[in-house]
């Protein structure tokens, strides 16, 4: 039973006496609530006591501090009477016991907090004035040392009286500063420890602290306040000894104290901001000259490393430093006329590296340009000029006085110590190279040039080094290759072995520096004269002995092999984080992680080097042969039954990976989440390495591609070309079909797989191809099908099943390479074509002569650019078809195209290349080179080059001012290097670039990578190189009508017609030279193709032509169409009349009229 059930179902009604409003009535009071209330009250009790103690701590602070300051003025009352600081006669000097009754007074007052007012400067002045002419006594050195802590910390603090102090009152403060700072030298000097203390001061910020040279170096940018003339009478020269007083102590001759002390100068006080600037205003640097400590201190006790605390610096720190180092070094004149301790190379060298990125990032960069036109976000993000003395310190290092003499410190490589010399020249050296890729040229001609104080030649010296080192020994030797990741990258039991070994790798590439620059220079007498020539005088030894050519030869295919095998393991390596080099020709992030101790030395500079000179080498060797036969094969390193398919393969991967590269990009581009710069810039170098490590086989074809066979390299290209048209055409690769074959490609619109349609007119080919067929761009590389128009202007009949085509191709080819004075192309004196560098000039000519507007003179420039691309696109389809070229191109042009598609190296004009542009300009530059009398004075020879168009000079400066720069015998190798380069590449340069724009359209210029100039030729046009194969072309020919060969039912060939045997017969007793002749009076190409004939499009065929009359078989020639490649051979009765009619018709040029 409920008890409590009273019968009423009404719920009762709830009365809240808690006294809180807007509650609801009928909510209980939980325990939750009243915990929280009783918490809200004791936090209330708590923080009225807390006020309470706070105001009793107040009171209690302020007044020990009115009572303080009562007292320090008590104190500084007594010491203004006692010490006659306010008398205005002169003081007779203190006693002892007056000095430290003084000394304690002006502790007791002295000591507080808050900013030094100038009245109490003037005490302190005052007071140093007295202790310093005061006997020195060592019993009072506490009292001393208690002053001296006192003064670091309230100088720190020091402000001045602001614009309204008289000229009287700011002498005043500027000899107080300067007592001040004599006594705290002078204490420092007798007490060192005193300078590498730090005290604490409770100013803000509360955790600061002040030490003797922190001290020092604030002090001089506070003292720019001062006018000038007082700085550089009493302040800046009262510094500079302050600075340098510890370092004369008699206790800084121990190696801990003299450490510490050159420690606490070095990073807290000459690497001050424009601290430099404020010493030379009073002749600071004279008294940082005079002490020779102050190297020793600076530069550090060891060739190997920079003291270790420079490397926890601050970069902007050790910017100061360095160029306050190499400004007091010009003062002293350590680095001219080759003076000075070479240690000190070493560290510019090291410090140069540690510094690379911000110097090579800022150097160039101007004040003026760094605000205007951006937002004050993005000027954060960059990078700042380097403060003008920096600038001007670091580049005086690039002078010729200086790197000419550099190599007088070397002693002979016989001696101990020459192979330490060595490393650090070359390092120091080679990272000016680096650094500095704007003056790399001159660098190295000033090196060149140079001589050790024996007379040895700089390239010789480091030779001979190069050879004693380590990494050169391990990968010379066979099977060097393998020892190419280990010599970079493991690292060794101590520090001083591994940056001997990375100053070997110094040594290695400051000679292939200088070795590839005198290759451009050198003709190839002076290059197999070996060492009985000089290559320029004063440069003996400059031509290495052809036995040593050799071994630096295997050198560095052996290097470049592994180099390339091995790059991603190289690039992978966590202790080397990406972006640190920076010296790449126009600064490109590629392959950036520095595989040694220098800064700059990365993957892509090791591979670019090497890949530079193995390749100048291999051009040396196939003009004039002296490696072994197959020297530079490398084969044995692969398994080249399945090369061929992996170099697909990772063609393949390559193409795919580009894609994504690109798409990602694009997708960056059009990206406003605002995802941060870095995190970007990390994904786009991840995929950078990623493109590079895709395939090390694809980057040794294209990069190094005489280590693999040519005629594996023709098939690679093939088939690059085959995979093309197969992802392009739908599976079908073949453009000479018949027309049938494409007829499911007529509805379809002009585009991938879709065969466009051209309307030629014979009389108009070149004009006509660029308005049918330019705009197509890369879509050129579809099959086209082409209707001639004859002069009568009806179609010509016939169907375009690929042979059209091919002569349309050829067709035009042959007029628009026909060379002229103001055409597209010249020829030089062997009759190979090249782009007329004139061509531009005489549209320019033309245009001024009529008086045509800029603009419009600019569109007349547009359009010849236009014909080169064009041109260049019809040399890609010809490619691209296998469809050869009776043409021959100019080796320093054919060098273009192969460097185009190198991934590390770009074309380097040498002399030795003018030979195939202009014979007789060669012969001059050789006859300059080797002129044995005085060049200005006899010749007359300027910086400028001349050159004539439509009757008219056009003369340009090979350098600024050049017009009044005489070639003389020192700089004459300078001025045949330019001369060489404006004529092999500035002068042509933009015909030239638009001609490869248009063929790297149609062929990857990655493709013609795999090719050097001469295999390009034969790439082109065919080989002329070996003999006519009769049975290989035999093998591959197609028969039609009465020759055509019955099949019986078992599949076999019938016999040859009795007129087919006979022509065998009589091509096979012919001369070569007859042979290329039937070769191209049926296929209009003298040479046969690159793989065979086989790979011949269309095949080489012959059918009989049919005569109605009797014995009319007899009188007629042989006809030829050429774009079929077919031979219309009447049916003879005897082999002789054969040979007779078919020889009368080749050279007499009948062909497609007599059929």
């Amino acid at each position: 039973m409920l008890s409590n059930f009273s019968g009423q179902t009404r719920r009762p009604r709830q009365i809240n006496l808690a006294g809180r409003k807007n509650q609801d009535p009928f909510k209980r009071t939980g325990a939750i609530s009243t915990v929280d209330i009783a918490r809200k009250e004791r936090e209330a009790r708590h923080a009225k006591i807390q006020e309470k103690n706070a105001t009793l701590k107040i009171q209690r602070v302020w007044r020990g501090r009115r009572d303080a300051g009562r007292v320090r003025r008590h104190f500084r009352e007594e010491w203004d009477s006692v010490s006659g600081y306010l008398s205005k006669t002169t003081t007779p000097e203190w006693t002892t016991q007056e000095l430290v009754r003084n000394l304690v007074l002006f502790i007791r007052f002295f000591t507080r907090n808050g900013p030094l007012l100038n009245d109490e400067l003037l005490r302190a002045g005052y007071l140093c004035k007295k202790v310093v002419i005061h006997q020195r006594d060592s019993n009072l050195d506490w009292f001393l040392g208690r002053v001296f802590k006192v003064l670091v910390r309230r100088m720190d603090t020091l402000t001045f009286g602001g614009n309204t102090a008289t000229d009287q009152d700011l002498q005043a403060t500027a000899d107080a500063i300067g007592q001040v700072l004599l006594f705290l030298g002078r204490t420092a000097q007798v007490m060192p420890a005193l300078a590498i203390q730090e005290y604490h001061t409770l100013t803000l910020p509360p955790t600061r602290t002040i030490s003797y040279y922190v001290l020092l170096s604030h002090l001089a940018i506070k003292l720019t306040k001062l006018p000038n003339n007082l700085q550089a009478t009493f302040t800046t020269p009262a510094i500079t000894k302050t600075a340098l007083s510890p370092l004369h102590s008699t206790d800084a001759s121990k190696p801990q104290v003299a450490s510490a002390i050159s420690r606490e100068f070095a990073t807290k006080f000459i690497c001050t901001e424009n601290l430099p600037t404020l010493l030379a205003a009073g002749d600071g640097f004279d008294y940082l000259c005079k002490d020779d400590a102050l190297f020793a201190s600076l530069v550090g006790e060891t060739e190997y490393t920079i003291p270790e605390t420079y490397k926890f610096m601050d970069v902007e720190q050790q910017l100061w430093l360095l160029s306050t180092i190499i400004h007091v070094s010009r003062l002293k004149g350590t680095l001219s006329s080759g003076g000075g301790d070479i240690s000190y190379l070493g560290f510019l060298s090291t410090m140069l590296g540690t510094v690379s990125k911000e110097v090579a990032t800022r150097i160039d960069l101007e004040d003026a340009d760094m605000a205007d036109s951006m937002d004050l976000d993005d000027a954060k993000d960059k990078p700042q000029p380097l403060p003008a003395f920096v600038r001007d310190q670091i580049r005086w290092l690039c002078q010729k006085s200086t790197i000419s003499t550099l190599l007088e410190r070397a002693i002979p490589l016989d001696s101990p110590r020459a192979l330490s010399e060595a490393r650090i020249l070359a390092s120091y050296a080679l990272t000016l190279i680096l650094l500095f890729p704007s003056s790399r040229q001159d660098l190295r001609m000033w090196l060149c040039l140079s001589t050790t104080s024996d007379g040895t030649a700089a390239l010789q010296y480091f030779w001979k080094a190069a050879r004693q080192t380590e990494p050169f020994k391990k990968i010379q030797e066979t099977s060097g290759e393998r020892n190419v990741v280990r010599m970079l990258k493991t690292k060794l039991r101590t520090a001083k072995d591994n940056i001997k070994r990375d100053r070997d790798w110094c040594i290695i590439f400051l000679f292939l520096e200088l070795y590839s620059l005198m290759l451009t220079v050198m003709d190839d007498d002076d290059f197999f004269s070996g060492q009985k020539r000089e290559v320029i005088k004063g440069t003996k030894g400059a031509a290495l002995p052809i036995n040593e050519v050799v071994e630096l030869s295997i050198f560095l295919k052996n290097f470049g092999f592994g180099v390339y095998w091995n790059a991603q393991q190289l690039m992978d390596d966590p202790s080397n984080p990406q972006g640190g080099a920076v010296f790449e020709s126009d600064h490109k992030a590629e392959e950036n992680s520095s595989l040694i101790g220098l800064e700059g030395m990365s993957v892509g500079y090791v591979k670019g080097t090497v890949t530079s000179l193995l390749k100048q080498l291999y051009m040396r060797d196939s003009r004039r042969r002296f490696c072994p036969k197959d020297h530079w094969l490398m084969t044995s390193h692969f398994d080249m039954d399945g090369f061929i398919k992996d170099v697909v393969h990772e063609e393949e991967e390559r193409r795919i990976a580009e894609l994504h590269t690109s798409d990602d990009e694009d997708d960056e581009d059009e990206d406003v989440s605002g995802m941060p710069r870095m995190h970007s810039s990390i994904q786009q170098q991840a995929r950078k390495n990623f493109l590079s490590s895709v395939g090390p086989r694809l980057d040794i074809v294209q990069n190094l591609p005489f280590f693999i066979p040519f005629e594996t390299r023709v098939q690679i290209f093939r088939e690059f070309i085959h995979s093309d048209q197969v992802r392009r055409r739908e599976g079908t690769t073949e453009s000479s079909m018949s027309r049938h074959a494409f007829d499911r490609w007529d509805d379809m619109d002009v585009g991938r797989g879709a065969r466009h349609h051209g309307t030629i007119r014979r009389e108009k080919l070149f004009e006509d191809a660029i308005k049918e067929f330019y705009d197509l761009g890369e879509t050129l590389k579809e099959p086209i099908q082409i209707t001639f128009i004859d002069k009568f202007g009806e179609a010509e009949a016939g169907i375009d099943g690929g042979g059209v085509t091919k002569e349309f191709l050829t067709s035009v080819t042959k007029e628009a390479f026909v060379p002229s004075e103001c055409g597209l192309f010249c020829e030089n004196k062997d009759h190979y074509l090249f782009p007329n560098p004139a061509s531009i000039l005489a549209v320019r000519q033309r245009a001024k002569e009529i008086g045509l507007s800029g603009e419009e003179t600019q569109d007349q420039v547009k359009e010849v650019l236009k014909r080169y691309e064009f041109l260049g696109r019809v040399v890609g389809k010809c490619l691209y078809e296998g469809i050869l070229l009776e043409i021959g191109f100019a080796g320093f042009f054919l060098l273009k195209w192969a460097f185009k598609g190198a991934t590390n190296d770009g074309y380097r004009p040498s002399v030795n290349d003018l030979r195939d542009l202009d014979e007789d300009l060669y012969n001059g530059m050789i006859t300059l080179k080797n002129y044995t009398g005085n060049v200005e004075h006899d010749l007359s020879i300027d910086f400028t080059h001349t050159t004539k168009v439509l009757g008219k000079n056009h003369t340009v400066e090979l350098r600024p001012n050049g017009a009044n720069i005489p070639v003389t015998n020192a700089n004459r190798l300078e001025y045949i290097h330019l001369v060489s380069r404006y004529q092999l590449q500035t002068q042509s340069e933009p015909q030239t670039n638009a001609f490869l724009r248009g063929l790297g359209l149609i062929i990857r210029p990655s493709w013609l990578a795999m090719f050097n100039q001469v295999e390009l030729q034969i790439l082109v046009a065919g080989d002329l190189m070996n003999a006519i194969d009769v049975s290989d072309l035999r093998r591959h020919t197609v028969y039609g009508g009465i020759y055509q060969r019955g099949v019986d039912e078992f599949g076999r060939k019938g016999p040859e017609h009795e007129v087919i045997q006979w022509f065998w017969e009589v091509l096979e007793e012919a001369s070569d030279e007859d042979r290329r002749k039937v070769l191209k009076f049926v296929t209009s190409v003298s040479r046969a193709p690159l793989l065979g004939f086989k790979a011949l499009q269309p095949k080489f065929s012959i059918r009989d032509s049919t005569s109605t009359g009797a014995g009319g078989e007899i009188e007629r020639l042989p006809s030829a169409s050429t774009c079929v490649n077919l031979l219309k051979l009447p049916r003879y009765r005897d082999k002789e009349t054969l040979r007779e009619k078919l020889m009368y018709a080749v050279n007499s040029g009948a062909g497609f009229d007599l059929s």
